[in-house]
């Protein structure tokens, strides 16, 4: 558990110095996921600022891999990313600028309750509410009042799914 939070925080001060010195390198980002053991597909868009986590996952449960990315948006200094989801199932691209974050970690080696705890952003990917598809455990520590209010939230960590053709935000 040491160390998982410790490489968590390694990964977080590393997004953090990019950031800052504007080193947006793919092979950095993928670096340091595949140095937690991760084997998915990742790639950093510089010119549309799009951390691009697409083809690893079916979220509508047809069996067609699903499209996935965190889009950059300057703010003051900082970029924030927000979620897009482009299923397999639907024409368009659901866009949601209010679930956005700082740095777009792809936190699967952590506990969910970990995660949920953690004031630091994160997500995961899994079956969460067992439905056999999967699911998007989104940790989002500075979840704005009016998103909460929006989507009916009570927590600032979240699952993403679908069902009966429709996405829901709900509180983990």
């Amino acid at each position: 558990m040491k160390l998982q939070l410790i490489k968590f925080a390694q990964l977080i001060l590393f997004f953090c110095f990019n950031e800052v010195l504007g080193n947006n390198d793919t092979s950095l980002y993928k670096q340091k996921f595949n140095l937690e053991g991760f084997d998915i597909n990742y790639d950093f868009i510089e010119s549309k600022l799009t951390h691009d986590f697409s083809n690893n996952w079916d979220f509508d449960g047809d069996s067609i891999i699903d499209q996935m990315s965190f889009v950059g948006v300057s703010g003051a200094g900082v970029y924030y990313y927000h979620l897009e989801l482009k299923l397999s199932s639907e024409d368009s691209t659901r866009v949601y600028n209010d679930l956005f974050t700082s740095s777009p970690y792809y936190s699967n080696n952590i506990e969910n309750d970990s995660l949920c705890g953690s004031v630091t952003p994160g997500f995961k990917i899994g079956d969460f509410n067992e439905d056999s598809k999967m699911d998007i455990l989104y940790n989002i520590p500075w979840l704005y009042s009016s998103t909460k209010e929006k989507y009916g939230l009570k927590s600032k960590c979240i699952i993403i799914y679908y069902k009966e053709g429709e996405i829901k935000v709900e509180d983990w």
